[in-house]
Protein backbone atom coordinates (compact mmCIF):
# COMPACT_ATOMS: atom_id res chain seq x y z
CA UNK A 1 0.00 0.00 0.00
CA UNK A 2 3.07 2.78 0.98
CA UNK A 3 4.14 1.92 -2.49
CA UNK A 4 0.93 2.87 -4.44
CA UNK A 5 0.93 5.85 -2.67
CA UNK A 6 4.16 6.60 -3.91
CA UNK A 7 3.65 6.18 -7.01
CA UNK A 8 0.12 8.46 -6.53
CA UNK A 9 2.49 11.08 -5.12
CA UNK A 10 4.54 11.10 -8.27
CA UNK A 11 2.16 11.60 -10.70
CA UNK A 12 0.27 14.21 -8.46
CA UNK A 13 3.85 16.34 -8.61
CA UNK A 14 4.36 15.77 -12.43
CA UNK A 15 1.09 16.46 -12.55
CA UNK A 16 -0.26 13.47 -14.68
CA UNK A 17 -3.58 11.69 -13.98
CA UNK A 18 -3.41 8.71 -11.33
CA UNK A 19 -2.82 5.17 -12.62
CA UNK A 20 -5.74 3.49 -13.72
CA UNK A 21 -7.31 0.58 -12.08
CA UNK A 22 -9.95 -1.83 -13.55
CA UNK A 23 -13.01 -2.17 -11.86
CA UNK A 24 -15.61 -4.31 -12.32
CA UNK A 25 -19.03 -3.26 -13.89
CA UNK A 26 -21.88 -2.33 -11.13
CA UNK A 27 -25.78 -2.26 -11.48
CA UNK A 28 -27.44 -2.94 -14.44
CA UNK A 29 -24.45 -3.56 -16.10
CA UNK A 30 -23.81 -6.55 -14.07
CA UNK A 31 -26.80 -8.00 -14.72
CA UNK A 32 -26.74 -8.07 -18.31
CA UNK A 33 -23.06 -9.45 -18.29
CA UNK A 34 -23.65 -12.18 -15.95
CA UNK A 35 -27.23 -13.00 -17.78
CA UNK A 36 -24.92 -13.27 -20.89
CA UNK A 37 -22.76 -15.62 -19.56
CA UNK A 38 -25.78 -17.92 -18.61
CA UNK A 39 -27.35 -17.93 -22.09
CA UNK A 40 -23.81 -18.97 -23.36
CA UNK A 41 -23.37 -21.71 -20.94
CA UNK A 42 -27.30 -22.62 -21.24
CA UNK A 43 -26.87 -22.59 -25.08
CA UNK A 44 -23.90 -25.05 -24.58
CA UNK A 45 -25.77 -27.37 -22.15
CA UNK A 46 -28.47 -27.51 -24.49
CA UNK A 47 -25.80 -28.21 -27.26
CA UNK A 48 -24.80 -31.26 -25.05
CA UNK A 49 -28.43 -32.79 -25.14
CA UNK A 50 -28.68 -33.09 -28.59
CA UNK A 51 -25.89 -35.06 -28.97
CA UNK A 52 -26.23 -37.16 -25.76
CA UNK A 53 -27.74 -40.46 -25.87
CA UNK A 54 -29.68 -41.50 -24.86
CA UNK A 55 -30.86 -38.09 -25.20
CA UNK A 56 -32.93 -36.70 -21.70
CA UNK A 57 -36.64 -35.45 -21.83
CA UNK A 58 -37.10 -31.89 -21.77
CA UNK A 59 -38.90 -31.92 -18.36
CA UNK A 60 -35.43 -33.70 -16.79
CA UNK A 61 -32.93 -31.30 -18.70
CA UNK A 62 -34.99 -28.33 -17.44
CA UNK A 63 -34.73 -29.56 -13.16
CA UNK A 64 -30.74 -30.45 -14.21
CA UNK A 65 -29.98 -27.47 -15.63
CA UNK A 66 -32.21 -25.78 -13.42
CA UNK A 67 -29.85 -26.53 -10.47
CA UNK A 68 -26.79 -25.23 -11.97
CA UNK A 69 -28.27 -21.80 -13.31
CA UNK A 70 -29.05 -21.28 -9.38
CA UNK A 71 -25.88 -22.49 -8.34
CA UNK A 72 -24.34 -20.74 -10.26
CA UNK A 73 -26.27 -17.51 -9.40
CA UNK A 74 -25.15 -17.92 -6.31
CA UNK A 75 -21.63 -18.41 -7.40
CA UNK A 76 -21.33 -15.53 -9.72
CA UNK A 77 -22.51 -13.17 -7.50
CA UNK A 78 -20.35 -14.87 -4.47
CA UNK A 79 -17.55 -13.65 -6.65
CA UNK A 80 -18.12 -10.41 -7.21
CA UNK A 81 -18.86 -9.76 -3.37
CA UNK A 82 -15.89 -10.89 -2.40
CA UNK A 83 -13.67 -9.20 -5.71
CA UNK A 84 -15.23 -6.10 -4.55
CA UNK A 85 -14.89 -6.94 -0.28
CA UNK A 86 -11.63 -7.86 -0.02
CA UNK A 87 -8.25 -5.66 0.74
CA UNK A 88 -7.34 -3.64 -2.46
CA UNK A 89 -4.00 -5.45 -3.29
CA UNK A 90 -4.45 -5.60 -6.78
CA UNK A 91 -7.37 -3.99 -9.22
CA UNK A 92 -10.70 -5.65 -9.00
CA UNK A 93 -10.38 -7.21 -12.19
CA UNK A 94 -7.36 -9.67 -11.87
CA UNK A 95 -9.09 -10.27 -8.09
CA UNK A 96 -12.21 -11.34 -9.68
CA UNK A 97 -10.44 -13.09 -12.62
CA UNK A 98 -8.20 -15.28 -9.17
CA UNK A 99 -11.25 -15.89 -7.86
CA UNK A 100 -13.32 -17.41 -10.60
CA UNK A 101 -10.66 -19.34 -11.85
CA UNK A 102 -9.79 -20.86 -8.37
CA UNK A 103 -13.15 -21.81 -7.96
CA UNK A 104 -13.63 -23.59 -11.42
CA UNK A 105 -10.61 -25.67 -10.35
CA UNK A 106 -10.05 -25.91 -6.72
CA UNK A 107 -13.98 -25.05 -6.09
CA UNK A 108 -15.51 -27.34 -8.40
CA UNK A 109 -13.11 -30.36 -7.52
CA UNK A 110 -14.85 -30.16 -3.86
CA UNK A 111 -17.93 -29.44 -4.72
CA UNK A 112 -18.03 -32.73 -6.77
CA UNK A 113 -16.46 -34.52 -4.21
CA UNK A 114 -18.79 -33.36 -1.95
CA UNK A 115 -21.89 -34.51 -4.12
CA UNK A 116 -20.22 -37.94 -4.16
CA UNK A 117 -20.00 -37.81 -1.17
CA UNK A 118 -23.61 -36.85 -0.01
CA UNK A 119 -24.78 -40.13 -2.72
CA UNK A 120 -22.92 -42.25 -0.30
CA UNK A 121 -24.26 -40.93 3.30
CA UNK A 122 -27.61 -41.13 1.31
CA UNK A 123 -27.18 -45.22 0.37
CA UNK A 124 -25.79 -45.90 3.61
CA UNK A 125 -29.27 -43.95 5.07
CA UNK A 126 -31.11 -45.21 2.48
CA UNK A 127 -32.74 -42.07 1.88
CA UNK A 128 -33.22 -42.25 -2.16
CA UNK A 129 -33.91 -38.53 -3.03
CA UNK A 130 -30.27 -37.81 -2.72
CA UNK A 131 -28.79 -41.47 -4.03
CA UNK A 132 -28.96 -40.67 -7.31
CA UNK A 133 -28.65 -37.09 -8.68
CA UNK A 134 -30.69 -36.49 -11.09
CA UNK A 135 -33.34 -39.39 -10.62
CA UNK A 136 -36.73 -36.92 -9.36
CA UNK A 137 -39.81 -38.44 -9.37
CA UNK A 138 -41.25 -35.98 -8.02
CA UNK A 139 -40.98 -31.75 -8.09
CA UNK A 140 -40.45 -32.11 -4.46
CA UNK A 141 -37.59 -34.44 -4.66
CA UNK A 142 -36.17 -31.49 -7.12
CA UNK A 143 -36.12 -29.69 -4.61
CA UNK A 144 -34.48 -31.49 -1.80
CA UNK A 145 -31.43 -32.10 -4.44
CA UNK A 146 -31.56 -28.35 -5.27
CA UNK A 147 -31.30 -27.47 -1.29
CA UNK A 148 -28.26 -30.06 -1.27
CA UNK A 149 -26.59 -28.72 -4.32
CA UNK A 150 -26.60 -25.03 -3.23
CA UNK A 151 -25.30 -26.13 0.39
CA UNK A 152 -22.68 -27.56 -1.33
CA UNK A 153 -21.95 -24.54 -3.53
CA UNK A 154 -21.97 -22.57 -0.32
CA UNK A 155 -19.60 -24.72 1.25
CA UNK A 156 -17.09 -24.62 -1.14
CA UNK A 157 -17.24 -21.19 -1.49
CA UNK A 158 -16.51 -20.89 2.11
CA UNK A 159 -13.33 -22.73 1.49
CA UNK A 160 -12.14 -21.29 -1.41
CA UNK A 161 -12.40 -17.76 0.26
CA UNK A 162 -10.73 -18.90 3.02
CA UNK A 163 -7.62 -20.15 0.78
CA UNK A 164 -7.82 -16.57 -1.42
CA UNK A 165 -7.70 -14.46 1.82
CA UNK A 166 -4.88 -16.91 3.75
CA UNK A 167 -2.67 -16.11 0.29
CA UNK A 168 -3.60 -13.14 -1.03
CA UNK A 169 -0.48 -11.51 -1.21
CA UNK A 170 0.58 -14.23 -3.63
CA UNK A 171 -2.04 -14.08 -5.50
CA UNK A 172 -1.64 -10.64 -6.36
CA UNK A 173 1.49 -10.85 -7.12
CA UNK A 174 0.47 -13.78 -9.44
CA UNK A 175 -2.65 -11.89 -10.88
CA UNK A 176 -0.31 -8.55 -11.57
CA UNK A 177 2.07 -10.70 -13.61
CA UNK A 178 -0.44 -12.19 -15.55
CA UNK A 179 -1.99 -9.00 -16.22
CA UNK A 180 0.29 -6.20 -16.42
CA UNK A 181 0.57 -6.18 -20.57
CA UNK A 182 -3.01 -5.21 -19.67
CA UNK A 183 -2.60 -2.50 -17.06
CA UNK A 184 -2.54 0.26 -19.63
CA UNK A 185 -5.85 -1.01 -20.85
CA UNK A 186 -8.37 -1.26 -17.84
CA UNK A 187 -11.49 -1.54 -20.39
CA UNK A 188 -9.78 -4.41 -22.39
CA UNK A 189 -8.75 -6.02 -18.97
CA UNK A 190 -12.24 -5.36 -18.32
CA UNK A 191 -14.18 -7.42 -21.43
CA UNK A 192 -11.66 -10.51 -20.77
CA UNK A 193 -12.02 -10.80 -17.50
CA UNK A 194 -15.62 -10.75 -16.65
CA UNK A 195 -16.77 -11.81 -20.59
CA UNK A 196 -14.50 -13.82 -22.33
CA UNK A 197 -12.92 -15.73 -19.83
CA UNK A 198 -15.83 -16.68 -17.93
CA UNK A 199 -17.83 -17.70 -21.26
CA UNK A 200 -15.15 -20.38 -21.52
CA UNK A 201 -15.06 -21.53 -18.32
CA UNK A 202 -18.39 -21.40 -17.88
CA UNK A 203 -18.61 -23.84 -20.73
CA UNK A 204 -16.38 -26.04 -19.40
CA UNK A 205 -17.56 -26.10 -15.91
CA UNK A 206 -21.43 -26.12 -16.81
CA UNK A 207 -20.71 -29.22 -19.17
CA UNK A 208 -18.44 -31.38 -16.45
CA UNK A 209 -20.74 -30.54 -13.72
CA UNK A 210 -24.08 -31.63 -15.66
CA UNK A 211 -22.56 -34.84 -16.19
CA UNK A 212 -22.25 -35.14 -12.63
CA UNK A 213 -25.54 -34.25 -11.73
CA UNK A 214 -27.88 -35.72 -14.43
CA UNK A 215 -28.53 -39.03 -13.83
CA UNK A 216 -25.91 -41.72 -14.25
CA UNK A 217 -27.59 -44.04 -17.21
CA UNK A 218 -24.00 -45.31 -18.45
CA UNK A 219 -23.48 -46.91 -14.55
CA UNK A 220 -27.37 -48.10 -13.98
CA UNK A 221 -26.94 -50.17 -17.45
CA UNK A 222 -23.84 -51.39 -16.50
CA UNK A 223 -24.49 -52.90 -13.08
CA UNK A 224 -28.37 -54.73 -14.33
CA UNK A 225 -26.24 -56.35 -17.31
CA UNK A 226 -23.42 -57.53 -14.80
CA UNK A 227 -26.61 -58.62 -12.35
CA UNK A 228 -28.11 -60.27 -15.09
CA UNK A 229 -31.50 -57.97 -13.99
CA UNK A 230 -32.63 -58.19 -17.65
CA UNK A 231 -35.67 -56.79 -16.39
CA UNK A 232 -34.60 -53.69 -14.90
CA UNK A 233 -32.18 -53.20 -17.65
CA UNK A 234 -35.28 -53.43 -19.85
CA UNK A 235 -37.33 -50.89 -17.64
CA UNK A 236 -34.42 -48.59 -18.06
CA UNK A 237 -34.81 -48.98 -21.57
CA UNK A 238 -38.25 -47.88 -21.38
CA UNK A 239 -38.00 -44.62 -19.19
CA UNK A 240 -35.58 -43.85 -21.06
CA UNK A 241 -37.74 -44.12 -24.80
CA UNK A 242 -34.88 -46.11 -26.33
CA UNK A 243 -37.83 -48.39 -28.25
CA UNK A 244 -33.93 -49.51 -30.83
CA UNK A 245 -32.60 -50.93 -27.13
CA UNK A 246 -35.43 -52.08 -26.04
CA UNK A 247 -35.92 -54.61 -28.86
CA UNK A 248 -32.16 -55.76 -28.92
CA UNK A 249 -32.61 -56.54 -25.33
CA UNK A 250 -35.78 -58.83 -25.61
CA UNK A 251 -34.23 -60.53 -28.82
CA UNK A 252 -30.86 -61.03 -26.82
CA UNK A 253 -31.94 -62.33 -23.11
CA UNK A 254 -35.99 -62.67 -24.42
CA UNK A 255 -35.77 -66.38 -25.02
CA UNK A 256 -34.88 -67.43 -21.31
CA UNK A 257 -37.03 -64.75 -19.54
CA UNK A 258 -40.48 -64.60 -21.18
CA UNK A 259 -41.14 -61.68 -18.93
CA UNK A 260 -39.43 -59.52 -21.30
CA UNK A 261 -41.28 -60.50 -24.32
CA UNK A 262 -45.02 -59.46 -22.01
CA UNK A 263 -43.34 -56.10 -20.84
CA UNK A 264 -42.21 -55.01 -24.42
CA UNK A 265 -45.79 -56.59 -26.11
CA UNK A 266 -47.04 -54.21 -23.40
CA UNK A 267 -44.43 -50.85 -23.97
CA UNK A 268 -45.67 -51.04 -27.36
CA UNK A 269 -49.05 -51.92 -27.54
CA UNK A 270 -49.52 -48.43 -25.51
CA UNK A 271 -48.08 -46.73 -28.08
CA UNK A 272 -49.49 -44.51 -31.59
CA UNK A 273 -47.12 -46.02 -33.95
CA UNK A 274 -47.62 -49.57 -34.35
CA UNK A 275 -44.13 -50.10 -35.90
CA UNK A 276 -42.15 -51.47 -33.06
CA UNK A 277 -45.45 -53.73 -31.85
CA UNK A 278 -45.21 -55.82 -35.90
CA UNK A 279 -41.91 -56.01 -35.37
CA UNK A 280 -41.96 -57.91 -31.97
CA UNK A 281 -44.75 -59.89 -33.16
CA UNK A 282 -43.09 -60.91 -36.41
CA UNK A 283 -40.41 -61.88 -34.30
CA UNK A 284 -43.04 -64.32 -32.51
CA UNK A 285 -44.03 -65.76 -35.43
CA UNK A 286 -40.06 -65.98 -36.79
CA UNK A 287 -39.02 -69.56 -35.81
CA UNK A 288 -35.62 -68.25 -36.26
CA UNK A 289 -35.84 -66.06 -33.36
CA UNK A 290 -35.51 -67.70 -30.16
CA UNK A 291 -38.81 -66.73 -28.20
CA UNK A 292 -40.24 -68.95 -25.44
CA UNK A 293 -43.44 -70.25 -25.98
CA UNK A 294 -45.69 -67.70 -24.78
CA UNK A 295 -49.49 -68.34 -24.21
CA UNK A 296 -51.43 -66.56 -27.36
CA UNK A 297 -54.39 -65.81 -25.41
CA UNK A 298 -52.03 -63.89 -22.71
CA UNK A 299 -50.62 -61.69 -25.34
CA UNK A 300 -53.91 -61.28 -27.01
CA UNK A 301 -55.61 -60.24 -23.40
CA UNK A 302 -52.25 -57.87 -23.48
CA UNK A 303 -52.60 -56.30 -26.77
CA UNK A 304 -56.52 -55.90 -26.24
CA UNK A 305 -55.89 -53.31 -23.70
CA UNK A 306 -54.58 -50.82 -26.33
CA UNK A 307 -57.80 -48.86 -27.57
CA UNK A 308 -56.24 -47.77 -30.63
CA UNK A 309 -54.44 -50.67 -32.17
CA UNK A 310 -56.13 -51.54 -35.15
CA UNK A 311 -57.02 -55.27 -35.57
CA UNK A 312 -54.65 -55.55 -38.73
CA UNK A 313 -51.59 -55.03 -36.58
CA UNK A 314 -52.91 -58.51 -34.49
CA UNK A 315 -54.41 -60.79 -36.73
CA UNK A 316 -51.74 -62.10 -38.39
CA UNK A 317 -50.06 -63.45 -35.41
CA UNK A 318 -53.57 -64.66 -34.40
CA UNK A 319 -53.53 -66.73 -37.09
CA UNK A 320 -49.96 -67.59 -37.45
CA UNK A 321 -50.54 -69.04 -33.79
CA UNK A 322 -53.59 -70.82 -34.57
CA UNK A 323 -51.74 -73.06 -37.84
CA UNK A 324 -48.70 -73.39 -35.57
CA UNK A 325 -51.15 -75.02 -32.92
CA UNK A 326 -53.23 -77.24 -35.35
CA UNK A 327 -49.36 -78.25 -37.03
CA UNK A 328 -48.25 -79.29 -33.23
CA UNK A 329 -52.03 -81.29 -32.75
CA UNK A 330 -51.51 -83.23 -35.89
CA UNK A 331 -47.80 -84.08 -35.02
CA UNK A 332 -48.75 -84.98 -31.31
CA UNK A 333 -52.01 -87.04 -32.61
CA UNK A 334 -49.50 -88.81 -34.90
CA UNK A 335 -46.92 -89.54 -31.96
CA UNK A 336 -50.38 -90.83 -30.02
CA UNK A 337 -51.35 -93.21 -32.75
CA UNK A 338 -47.63 -94.62 -32.67
CA UNK A 339 -47.49 -94.98 -29.07
CA UNK A 340 -51.16 -96.59 -28.93
CA UNK A 341 -49.75 -99.32 -31.69
CA UNK A 342 -46.67 -100.04 -29.55
CA UNK A 343 -48.89 -100.59 -26.23
CA UNK A 344 -50.56 -102.93 -27.85
CA UNK A 345 -48.22 -104.41 -29.38
CA UNK A 346 -46.88 -104.51 -25.59
CA UNK A 347 -49.88 -105.76 -24.50
CA UNK A 348 -50.19 -108.90 -26.80
CA UNK A 349 -46.74 -109.74 -25.92
CA UNK A 350 -47.95 -110.09 -22.30
CA UNK A 351 -50.84 -111.77 -22.77
CA UNK A 352 -48.98 -114.13 -25.35
CA UNK A 353 -46.16 -114.82 -22.53
CA UNK A 354 -48.62 -115.07 -19.57
CA UNK A 355 -51.12 -117.32 -21.16
CA UNK A 356 -50.06 -118.90 -24.30
CA UNK A 357 -47.15 -121.71 -24.30
CA UNK A 358 -44.03 -120.17 -25.96
CA UNK A 359 -42.19 -122.02 -28.72
CA UNK A 360 -38.52 -122.24 -29.36
CA UNK A 361 -37.42 -123.36 -32.59
CA UNK A 362 -34.18 -121.44 -32.77
CA UNK A 363 -30.91 -123.68 -34.08
CA UNK A 364 -27.86 -121.65 -33.32
CA UNK A 365 -26.29 -120.35 -30.40
CA UNK A 366 -26.84 -116.70 -30.23
CA UNK A 367 -23.71 -115.95 -28.67
CA UNK A 368 -21.03 -118.37 -30.45
CA UNK A 369 -23.54 -118.94 -33.44
CA UNK A 370 -22.75 -122.56 -33.26
CA UNK A 371 -25.59 -125.18 -33.54
CA UNK A 372 -27.57 -126.01 -30.25
CA UNK A 373 -27.03 -129.25 -28.87
CA UNK A 374 -28.08 -130.43 -25.47
CA UNK A 375 -27.93 -129.07 -22.85
CA UNK A 376 -29.89 -125.92 -23.90
CA UNK A 377 -30.74 -122.80 -21.86
CA UNK A 378 -33.79 -120.88 -23.42
CA UNK A 379 -35.14 -117.51 -22.47
CA UNK A 380 -38.49 -116.19 -22.87
CA UNK A 381 -37.24 -113.25 -24.94
CA UNK A 382 -36.66 -115.76 -27.75
CA UNK A 383 -32.95 -116.48 -27.27
CA UNK A 384 -31.17 -119.65 -26.70
CA UNK A 385 -27.78 -120.22 -25.79
CA UNK A 386 -25.77 -123.27 -25.19
CA UNK A 387 -25.49 -124.01 -21.19
CA UNK A 388 -21.60 -123.59 -21.55
CA UNK A 389 -21.97 -120.17 -23.27
CA UNK A 390 -23.53 -119.08 -19.95
CA UNK A 391 -22.64 -118.74 -16.41
CA UNK A 392 -24.58 -120.64 -14.38
CA UNK A 393 -25.00 -117.00 -12.26
CA UNK A 394 -26.83 -115.41 -15.29
CA UNK A 395 -30.60 -115.32 -14.65
CA UNK A 396 -30.73 -113.25 -17.78
CA UNK A 397 -30.64 -113.08 -21.69
CA UNK A 398 -27.32 -111.80 -22.43
CA UNK A 399 -28.63 -110.49 -25.56
CA UNK A 400 -31.21 -108.38 -23.38
CA UNK A 401 -29.86 -108.03 -20.31
CA UNK A 402 -28.39 -104.66 -20.49
CA UNK A 403 -31.35 -102.85 -22.43
CA UNK A 404 -33.26 -104.65 -19.48
CA UNK A 405 -31.29 -103.55 -16.78
CA UNK A 406 -31.19 -99.64 -18.08
CA UNK A 407 -34.86 -99.33 -18.17
CA UNK A 408 -35.27 -101.17 -14.76
CA UNK A 409 -32.19 -98.20 -13.54
CA UNK A 410 -34.30 -95.52 -15.33
CA UNK A 411 -37.23 -96.43 -13.27
CA UNK A 412 -35.45 -96.64 -10.11
CA UNK A 413 -34.33 -93.29 -10.76
CA UNK A 414 -37.64 -91.98 -11.84
CA UNK A 415 -38.95 -93.50 -8.42
CA UNK A 416 -35.82 -91.81 -6.44
CA UNK A 417 -37.23 -88.17 -8.10
CA UNK A 418 -40.38 -88.45 -6.99
CA UNK A 419 -39.33 -87.81 -3.39
CA UNK A 420 -37.17 -85.17 -4.12
CA UNK A 421 -39.62 -82.70 -4.22
CA UNK A 422 -37.43 -79.51 -4.30
CA UNK A 423 -35.75 -80.52 -7.74
CA UNK A 424 -39.25 -80.22 -8.76
CA UNK A 425 -40.28 -77.19 -7.90
CA UNK A 426 -36.74 -75.97 -9.17
CA UNK A 427 -37.22 -77.39 -12.80
CA UNK A 428 -40.96 -75.91 -12.48
CA UNK A 429 -39.38 -72.50 -11.86
CA UNK A 430 -36.93 -72.20 -14.45
CA UNK A 431 -39.06 -74.03 -17.23
CA UNK A 432 -40.45 -71.60 -20.22
CA UNK A 433 -43.41 -73.54 -20.13
CA UNK A 434 -44.37 -74.80 -16.61
CA UNK A 435 -47.53 -76.80 -17.61
CA UNK A 436 -45.32 -78.94 -20.13
CA UNK A 437 -42.95 -79.50 -17.29
CA UNK A 438 -45.99 -80.98 -14.88
CA UNK A 439 -47.15 -83.12 -17.86
CA UNK A 440 -43.84 -84.40 -18.58
CA UNK A 441 -43.60 -85.37 -14.78
CA UNK A 442 -47.08 -87.01 -15.09
CA UNK A 443 -45.94 -88.89 -18.11
CA UNK A 444 -42.89 -90.14 -16.39
CA UNK A 445 -45.16 -91.81 -13.74
CA UNK A 446 -43.82 -90.10 -10.99
CA UNK A 447 -46.70 -89.08 -9.91
CA UNK A 448 -47.90 -92.23 -7.70
CA UNK A 449 -50.69 -92.51 -5.07
CA UNK A 450 -49.22 -92.48 -1.57
CA UNK A 451 -49.52 -95.64 0.35
CA UNK A 452 -52.13 -94.60 3.51
CA UNK A 453 -49.57 -96.05 6.02
CA UNK A 454 -46.76 -93.77 4.55
CA UNK A 455 -47.36 -91.21 6.77
CA UNK A 456 -43.96 -89.52 6.52
CA UNK A 457 -44.60 -89.38 2.72
CA UNK A 458 -48.03 -88.04 2.98
CA UNK A 459 -46.32 -85.34 5.30
CA UNK A 460 -44.31 -84.22 2.79
CA UNK A 461 -47.17 -84.76 0.11
CA UNK A 462 -48.90 -82.05 1.80
CA UNK A 463 -45.85 -79.07 2.65
CA UNK A 464 -45.27 -79.91 -1.07
CA UNK A 465 -48.60 -79.11 -2.37
CA UNK A 466 -48.71 -76.29 0.14
CA UNK A 467 -45.66 -74.40 -1.41
CA UNK A 468 -47.46 -75.42 -4.89
CA UNK A 469 -50.45 -73.43 -4.01
CA UNK A 470 -48.94 -70.75 -2.16
CA UNK A 471 -46.22 -70.07 -5.26
CA UNK A 472 -48.13 -70.36 -7.77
Amino acid sequence: MEWASGDEQVASDLSLPPPQRCELLSGIQTYFVQMLLFVIALTSLWYKRHVERPKRSVEIWMMDVGKQGLGAVVGHFTNILIAISLPHVTDQCVWYFLNFFIDFTLGMVISLSLLRLQQEIALRTNCPALYESGDYGSPPIWGVQLTAWLSIIIFSKGIVTSVLISSSATLSSIGNALFSPLAAHPLSELVIVMIVIPSFLNVVQFWIQDSFLKRDVGGKRYLYQKLHMYHMLLQHHMEEGDDLAVLDQVKQHGESNPNLWLLALKYFSDQKDPGHLQTLLSWMMDTSVPAPPIPPLQVVAILSQARDLPLSVVRPYVVSQLKQDQAHIDKEKDEIKKFQQDTAKMRAQVTALSSKAMVFQATKCDLCSHDLDLPVVHFMCGHSFHQNCISETDRECMTCGPEHRHFVALQSSLQTKASNHELFFNQLETATDGFNTIAEYFGKGIFKPVDDDDENHVAESVGSNERFSNEY
